[in-house]
This record gives C-alpha cells, structure tokens and sequence, in this order.
C-alpha cells in the first residue's frame, strides 16, 4: 500500500497533508515557508517524507475554470520536477526507492480550504497559515478519491 504526501505549491508557502493509510482520509500537516528552489525548502520536505515513509507524492496543477493547463501549471510542474529530482537524489544516497509524482487539478482548493476554515470559525490569522496546509489535504482527498 502506498503512502502519499500532498503538496499545494505556492510561490512563497507551500502546504503538506497526509493520506492515512487505512481510513483513505487526507489531513492537513503543516506549511513550509519558502520558495521551492530554498536548500530549506528540500530538507523540511525530506524530513516529512523520512518520517512518515512516504512513496508518492501529489501536487496539485493549477489548472483554468475552463480545463486548461496555462503558465502556473507548467511552472508547477517546472518545479516539482526540480523537487522530486533532489528528493530521490537523497533518497538513494540512502538506499531509499524513489518517489512517484502524481498531480491533480486544484482548480478551487484553495477557495474550498478557506471556506471549511471559515465554517469552523477559525480566525483570519489562523486562516492564513492554515490554508495551504488544508488547501493540501483538499487536493489530496480528491486524489484518493479518484483512484
């Protein structure tokens, strides 16, 4: 059984979920606070994928109201290669297998996240640095949903 991790890419944060195994739930983890191509940005995801023995990961594409990948999917995609390159660069280094990468529309994660904070009655503050995080699990939920 596969273990995946989500990601919502962003240009300055970029949120992670996890998908539990037996329930086929996705719940938010945490936001990581820098730009992908940040040394930091690598490590903070490596020590995620280390510690929850992670196999794949799913990145969310953001694609157009009307179905169309534009300039942020391939920038997505851009750098999530980069990403997934460094990854299983330390991965074998390690003797680990390297991790797949799937994506999937996100078109309205986002929104979708904001709306639940809302509902939950989480405050604006929180909101902002919860979003990515649950932005991530929504996209991973849809992903799990589809298989």
């Amino acid at each position: 059984m596969k273990r995946y991790l989500a990601i919502d890419i962003g240009q300055k944060r970029s949120g992670l979920a996890l998908v539990n195994d037996e329930t086929k739930v996705a719940t938010p983890l945490l936001v990581i606070t820098c730009q992908t191509d940040k040394p930091k940005f690598i490590d903070e995801l490596f020590e995620q994928v280390k510690e929850f023995e992670i196999d794949a990961l799913i990145v969310g594409l953001p694609i157009d109201l009307k179905g169309n990948q534009g300039i942020s999917a391939s920038d997505v995609q851009l750098r999530m290669t980069s990403v997934l390159n460094r990854l299983n660069k330390k991965r074998s280094i390690m003797g680990e297998q390297a991790l797949t990468l799937e994506y999937v529309d996100e078109r309205l994660s986002t929104a979708q996240a904001e709306k639940a904070l809302k509902m939950a009655d989480v405050s604006s503050k929180n909101r902002k640095n919860m979003r990515d995080a649950h932005a991530a699990m929504v996209i991973a939920q849809s992903y799990i949903d589809s298989i």
